[in-house]
């Protein structure tokens, strides 16, 4: 490969090639660095890859963090395909599922996770109403995501992979809803 050098690091030649993965949690750092690189593949005048492509092994993290990334891969004019490794869960998945239609890949030992979003909140009475339209409106945009990126409606949705306990699907199930489209 003449185009890469050979005192190049690991992460150098896989961005040349297009390539990003996320390992760990899902959080901010890790989203913004996700973020930057999406973004800088869209500003090359000539990109040197036709995709990009999100190697995704995660416990996930964040979901308000993985909504910034599912935004920017939704507005990439560079193709994100996606590829699900080792563990993707919650966040993760969402991330994962969020990969060009077509190019969610995922391996036969993967193992997935998909819950109900979590979170905590405290103080003033006035402070925890307000809060209530923020969790419904999240509620609506977890449904929504999960619509669009599944082969399922709503109902079917929250009976398979959002009821009020965790679910860890096979690779084989997750191309049967429709949140990936191959085992490789």
């Amino acid at each position: 490969m003449a185009d890469i050098d050979s005192d190049w690091n690991s992460d150098q030649i896989l961005h040349a090639r297009g390539v990003f993965t996320i390992f760990g949690e899902i959080n901010a750092d890790t989203c913004q660095q996700v973020v930057q690189f999406i973004m800088a593949h869209n500003m090359v005048t000539r990109p040197k890859t036709k995709n990009i492509t999100l190697v995704i092994n995660s416990e996930g993290g964040s979901l308000l963090d993985a909504f910034a990334v599912i935004d920017v891969m939704r507005s990439s004019a560079v193709p994100v395909h996606t590829l699900g490794i080792g563990q993707i869960s919650s966040a993760a998945l969402m991330i994962f599922m969020a990969g060009h239609s077509g190019q969610r890949v995922i391996t036969a030992n993967t193992s997935i996770l998909s819950h109900q979003w979590d979170g905590s909140f405290t103080g003033k009475l006035h402070e925890l109403m307000s809060m209530k339209t923020d969790m419904e409106l999240t509620q609506a945009r977890v449904i929504n995501h999960y619509r669009e990126f599944s082969c399922l409606d709503t109902d079917a949705i929250q009976k398979l992979l959002l009821p009020p306990h965790d679910v860890f699907l096979s690779a084989a199930q997750a191309v049967e809803y429709g949140i990936a489209d191959r085992i490789q």
